[in-house]
């Protein structure tokens, strides 16, 4: 007798849909038109497996828009051609470029799961400006390339390149065994390009979601691509704090939890992505071992700075993303750093030069109240006292 892959009910060999839950007993990729006994074509969810009436604009069930059907063509010139996953905020499509030799790109599309019509203006915000992001990015290899944004019948859509791959936590499940060391830093290198823009921008950005499912190997095996910018979101300058809650809990550090996200919570995410990339063990958001206590082969300048990034507290951490990509490419952690005014010697994560007051990071911005250089994570100026953010 089959079993309901979505209650756990046992249904009669014959039956084509549960009869406790009403989902289809066969899973199917994508929604998909079929007809009850009575003849009544139904809808089925892609998330649940939820059979509802055609006419249905959201699952009975589990309350999810349903997605585009294929063969839909939006802005004259994007043609769906199936359904590839759905998040919190949005559905994304395969879909073919008719205008591009019938290019295969990615559609997005936004469509919150969450029904509460007060919410939407938020949720068509945050989709703009993940469209923005990529599109800002769109000169680094390892993130998508973005096509352009648009709108039809009121809906927000946008276009990438669509990456044929296999994200890296599928990968490490499949294969059983970690990735080595030299992949492992080569990929963290590139990620700490994009993280060090996103984090020079005013407000800083922070991606908030670093994780192995959201970064993706090429068939290929030849590029690394991250996706899925879609909470990505800028440092309140008022509040400096960030919606508490949102991010993957194993790669998510204290302060994120707390509302109080900046940018160094990427480096925390990261390095529990690099411990875990490493080991293939689950990293902990309290307490992850050091990594040489779970292979003694590891070089142990690698786990310094994986457990440097996973401190609890973000002053222990590195200053910024460029300095972590600095360190990963010397195969070595930095202890000291020279004031590049005065020369004097600082220890390295002190923002600015004890003796002069000069930055020490090269991740620094001007004052915008009294133009003079602060330190990319500094709330206030020290030099007039502004709040930066």
């Amino acid at each position: 007798m089959p079993k309901c892959p979505n209650c756990g009910v046992q249904n009669s060999p014959q039956n084509q849909f549960c009869d406790d839950c009403g989902a289809e007993l066969t899973h199917q990729p994508k929604a998909r038109l079929r007809k009850q006994q009575t003849g009544q074509q139904m809808i089925v969810c892609p998330i649940c497996h939820t059979a509802s009436p055609v006419d249905s604009r959201i699952c009975t069930r589990c309350q999810s828009p349903f997605p585009l059907s294929t063969g839909v063509v939006l802005n004259s010139r994007y043609q769906i051609e199936k359904f590839l996953s759905r998040g919190g905020m949005g559905v994304i499509y395969k879909a073919i470029d008719t205008k591009k030799r019938n290019t295969s790109v990615a559609l997005k599309e936004c469509s919150p799961q969450d029904q509460n019509l007060d919410n939407l203006p938020k949720y068509i915000s945050m989709f703009k400006r993940e469209a923005q992001i990529l599109e800002q990015l769109k000169v680094l290899r390892i993130v998508p390339r973005f096509i352009e944004y648009f709108e039809e019948d009121g809906k927000p859509y946008f276009t990438m390149e669509f990456v044929n791959g296999t994200d890296l936590l599928k990968l490490m499940e499949s294969s059983h065994k970690p990735f080595s060391v030299d992949e492992v830093v080569e990929w963290s290198i590139s990620i700490c390009e994009v993280l060090s823009f996103l984090h020079n921008q005013r407000p800083p950005i922070v991606y908030r979601d670093l994780k192995p499912e959201n970064l993706m190997l090429t068939q290929d095996s030849t590029r690394l691509v991250l996706v899925d910018f879609g909470i990505a979101r800028e440092i309140d300058p008022k509040l400096s704090r960030l919606t508490a809650g949102i991010g993957t809990q194993a790669y998510m550090p204290e302060e994120m939890a707390t509302g109080k996200t900046e940018p160094r919570s990427d480096l925390f995410a990261l390095a529990a992505t690099m411990f875990h990339l490493l080991t293939n063990q689950w990293p902990e958001s309290t307490i992850t071992p050091r990594l040489r206590s779970v292979n003694p082969k590891m070089p142990e300048w690698l786990d310094d700075i994986i457990a440097i990034n996973l401190s609890r507290f973000p002053a222990d951490r590195y200053l910024a993303a460029y300095e972590l990509k600095k360190d990963l490419e010397a195969k070595k952690v930095t202890k000291t750093i020279s004031c590049p005014r005065c020369q004097t010697t600082n220890q390295v994560r002190i923002p600015y030069c004890t003796n002069c007051g000069t930055p020490l990071s090269d991740d620094s911005h001007p004052c915008p109240n009294c133009r003079q250089p602060v330190a990319l994570n500094a709330k206030y100026c020290i030099h007039c006292g502004n709040r930066l953010m």
